[in-house]
């Protein structure tokens, strides 16, 4: 949140894929990360 990107919070917290960030994080700021978690992908070049 506060403009930090998926990749940043990935590297943080050491997970490999966005879907674990959302789905465990998603309820933190429901209506806000609702609205984007289906947008939420690894940049290019990220593996996983």
């Amino acid at each position: 949140q506060a403009g930090t990107t998926i990749d940043e919070l990935m590297k943080i917290g050491g997970w490999t894929s966005p879907e674990i960030v959302r789905d465990r994080y998603a309820h933190l700021a429901p209506e806000q990360l609702r609205a984007i978690a289906v947008n939420l992908k690894p940049s290019a070049g990220e593996t996983s």
